[in-house]
Formats: C-alpha cells, sequence, structure tokens
C-alpha cells in the first residue's frame, strides 16, 4: 500500500513541476527526477510564503506612514503601539510605564490603538494625553493590518522608517527607550 502512495506521489509532483514550468504548454516534456520535481516544488511554495509575509509587513509599515503623516517621525528612534484591546496585563503595564516615564521618553513615538473609550484613556493618562509624542489612532490603521497585535508593540526606527517590530517588554526595552 505505501509503494502505491508513493507511486502516485511521484507521478503528482512531476507533473505539477511540468505543469508549473510551462512544459505542457507546447514543449517536449522533460523528464525530471523525484527529487528535482521536490525542490521546484518547494522553491515555488517557499517564494509564494516569502512574499505574502513581505505584503503583511507593507500593509502595516503603509498604514503607520499613513497615521504618522502629521508627525514627525524622523525625529524619533522609536514607536510603542499601545493597543487598548488584547492582553490585559501586558497593555496595562506599558501604559503604567508611559505614565510613570512620560518626562524621560523623548525618543518614542507612543501610539494607542483600538481605542474604544478615550474618555477612559484621558482619565487613565492625565496631562500625559497632551505630550508631544502622543498619537491616538482615532481610524484605527493600526489595528486593521493583518500585522496587528494584541500586545503592545516596540518598533524601531531609522529616520523614520521601520527597521524592525517586536513584542515590547518593559524589561527588555526600558533602558533602550529611556536612556538614548
Amino acid at each position: 500500500m505505501k509503494s502505491i502512495s508513493n507511486l502516485i506521489y511521484l507521478k503528482l509532483i512531476r507533473q505539477l513541476s511540468n505543469i508549473i514550468l510551462g512544459l505542457n504548454f507546447g514543449f517536449k516534456p522533460i523528464q525530471l527526477s523525484c527529487s528535482v520535481a521536490s525542490l521546484i516544488v518547494f522553491v515555488l511554495i517557499l517564494t509564494t510564503c516569502a512574499c505574502s509575509q513581505n505584503s503583511k509587513s507593507d500593509e502595516f509599515e503603509q498604514a503607520y506612514m499613513a497615521l504618522t503623516n502629521s508627525v514627525k517621525t524622523e525625529n524619533y528612534k522609536y514607536s510603542l503601539i499601545i493597543p487598548r484591546a488584547g492582553c490585559s496585563g501586558c497593555i496595562g503595564r506599558a501604559t503604567s510605564f508611559v505614565i510613570k516615564n512620560n518626562e524621560q521618553i523623548k525618543n518614542t513615538l507612543i501610539v494607542f490603538t483600538k481605542v474604544d473609550d478615550k474618555k477612559l484613556l484621558k482619565i487613565q493618562l492625565g496631562e500625559v494625553l497632551h505630550n508631544q509624542n502622543i498619537l491616538i489612532d482615532d481610524s484605527n490603521l493600526l489595528s486593521a493590518t493583518k500585522t496587528s497585535s494584541i500586545y503592545p508593540q516596540l518598533i524601531t526606527l531609522d529616520h523614520g522608517k521601520i527597521l524592525f517590530k517586536e513584542d515590547f517588554d518593559e524589561q527588555k526595552h526600558a533602558k533602550k527607550i529611556l536612556h538614548e
């Protein structure tokens, strides 16, 4: 039984690679070994996955740029994205970090997204909400992307361009944000 399924698999791989390579469109079919055919299919799948991941990253970057177009992001080394819905403990710690260290966080643009209750946010943040480096994503541009997160995320910027983003961890990132 195992050898029959292997034969079917081999035939399928060969046919698929011939179709993908366009060899059934008027050209003489080339006999490919199973390993070559498998490699071709693997490379095509890998390429497709890589392209779809880039488009997700591009979607987030476009949303971020659209949101921050009125802000001079080149003045910031980091951006801290804090969703107001998601992991409540993580969000609470990130919000407390911003409130506690608001005078020292000058190199970081703080963005609140998924804000359902602006009054509650104003009560929690108090005067911190009026700082120049605080931005509210009223249109929820960042939360509408496929790469939005339920966790606060720290984005590293270089002249306003996103280098990379990662989940925010106060212990790991506090020194970086507060002392640069």
